[in-house]
């Protein structure tokens, strides 16, 4: 089974190119390889394949930055539905007093006047 001193920097060879988003190629022993880069896909993501098994993930990265975006976005929706409340809010204030200044009856109010 695996033990921590078994692993060594010195039994990975590590290949990959750094002008794209390519694959990143572990060479080297199987149990290393295997805690590397579950540990690596586990954080920042990605596909990790290895005799048959197939993983992939968004991985702990991605997911708290999925977090945090939803959150914003829950809180940018929430403020604007809030200015949009003031905003009608303040509307209707207005319309009132424009009614009030004017001295204007709304059918209903006239209707009610008659009737009482």
């Amino acid at each position: 089974m695996y033990n921590s001193e078994s692993v060594s920097s010195k039994d990975v060879e590590i290949k990959l190119n750094v002008q794209s988003p390519g694959p990143i190629e572990l060479i080297g022993n199987i149990q290393t390889i295997f805690i590397i880069a579950a540990g690596y896909v586990a954080i920042f993501g990605g596909n990790f394949k290895i005799i048959g098994f197939e993983f992939q993930t968004d991985g702990l990265a991605g997911k708290i930055m999925q977090f945090i975006q939803e959150r914003h976005n829950r809180s940018m929706e929430e403020k604007r539905l809030g200015f949009e409340d003031r905003r009608v809010a303040i509307e209707e204030e207005r319309l009132r007093n424009a009614i009030e200044e004017l001295e204007v009856s709304l059918p209903s109010e006239i209707e009610n006047n008659n009737e009482g």
